[in-house]
């Protein structure tokens, strides 16, 4: 049976254009991910079922294995679990969805129950050739104003044809009170959070969404909600976009790898841009006079970059706690705490600067460090060297959990900020 370990100690990630990101590229074929994201859905369907794990796990390993062999002089450091541009196709490929639903070319106007919280409502368009073989998809999220039903809003203000052949458009019903457009509701009462993140749950569901192409928008008062929920989920997001409304009283710190354009934007827009750059963040624009066209035009141009090598979070509520690879804990929003971490890779380390931050997780692949060698983890100061084991099913649980399949991790690990 396969062997998923690392190498000893002693051995020592308008069209959406493609972003350059420092990615460990892609070795095997698509027909070969196809297998192996069917091998991996087998062994999911088996947990959700608690049937055959042993069996399917077993499976995956064999079929993990024989692409090993086959691909052994052109995987990174040989080993399948380091390509991790094969796993995010892969993974991709595992994901369950149901698109028999789908209706092409159309605006439909879907109830989708939740679960446990509760049923929710949204307009969304599909592109009138729309196929999960020809996917996936880039995906834009839009608030739409204070009063507004969904599907009057996709019809009425987003009528640009060419972007409605090319991109799944999903507008939310946001709850009737606007103060709740920030915040996680109950079942019965809903917030603005969950309503924007279970419609996001539920479209990709139902169709192939590409994860590292997925916008956050807002229109009139949805422009303030959009950017609060963005700065929340940072690592979720390739983009923010704000039209005909102006942002809340939001800082830019956890903006540095999600880029945003505000098009009409009021004054609190500009000092947002201002205080970006003031943190060295360009990736701010605001244009008063731009119209629709040039907003299609800006987001066909963003892609997430999964796996960048400096990130920044400064928490504004308990859920703000992940930015891309970086899990934080043990902190009270209140007191702004603050933490960045930026990776090395010629020294194979990472720097981790914190304030008001107990602790950190770290998760790892071969796109940030080279994990066939000893990782060095630099915390305000105090060094920590170790061997990270590549792992077969952290990745597996990491992709199940997050729902995320561009970002891939093999391992995980934490670190105490106050202590060291």
């Amino acid at each position: 049976m396969m062997k998923l370990t690392p190498v000893p100690l002693l051995l020592c990630l308008v069209s959406a254009a493609a972003v350059s990101r420092p990615l460990v590229e892609a070795v095997m074929k698509d027909n070969d991910h196809q297998k192996l994201g069917k091998a991996v859905a087998d062994y999911w369907e088996a947990e959700r079922e608690a049937k055959d794990i042993s069996k399917t796990y077993e499976e995956l390993q064999e079929a993990l294995e024989k692409q090993q062999k086959r691909f052994s002089k052109t995987l990174p450091d040989g080993d399948i679990l380091a390509a991790v541009e094969d796993w995010e196709q892969i993974l991709y490929h595992a994901t369950d969805i149901d698109d028999k639903g789908a209706k092409k070319g159309r605006v439909e106007d879907r109830e989708y129950d939740a679960g446990g919280f509760g049923m929710y409502q949204m307009a969304i368009s599909t592109p009138k050739k729309y196929s999960t073989k020809s996917g996936p998809y880039p995906l834009v999220i839009v608030i739409p104003p204070k009063g507004k039903k969904a599907e009057a809003h996709l019809e009425e203000d987003w009528t640009s044809m060419p972007p409605r052949d090319e991109y799944v458009i999903a507008v939310c019903d946001m709850p009737t009170n606007e103060r709740n457009w920030g915040t996680v509701g109950t079942p019965e009462n809903h917030g603005g959070i969950d309503t924007v993140m279970l419609t996001l749950r539920s479209v990709k569901s139902t169709h192939a969404i590409d994860v590292d192409r997925i916008f956050l928008a807002g229109f009139g008062e949805g422009v303030a909600a959009a950017a609060e929920i963005a700065a929340t989920y940072p690592h979720v997001f390739a983009g923010v976009v704000g039209r005909a409304g102006d942002i809340g009283d939001l800082a830019p710190n956890n903006f540095r790898n999600l880029p945003s354009m505000f098009a009409g934007g009021g004054e609190r827009c500009v000092s947002f841009q201002t205080k970006a750059k003031e943190l060295g963040f360009e990736n701010v624009t605001v244009e008063a006079g731009a119209t629709e066209d040039d907003v299609w035009a800006w987001v066909g141009g963003q892609a997430r970059e999964p796996n960048p090598q400096e990130v920044s979070l400064a928490p504004i509520s308990k859920m703000n706690a992940q930015v891309y690879w970086l899990l934080v804990d043990s902190f009270e929003p209140e007191t702004a705490p603050h933490i960045h971490a930026r990776v090395d890779a010629a020294e194979n380390t990472i720097h981790i600067e914190s304030e008001g931050i107990g602790e950190a997780t770290i998760f790892f692949n071969d796109a940030l460090l080279d994990l066939s060698r000893p990782v060095k983890v630099v915390c305000n100061g105090k060094e920590h060297m170790h061997e990270v084991p590549r792992l077969l099913r952290q990745l597996l649980m990491n992709a199940s959990q997050s729902g995320d399949t561009g970002r891939v991790y093999v391992n995980r690990h934490s670190y105490d900020l106050i202590g060291q």
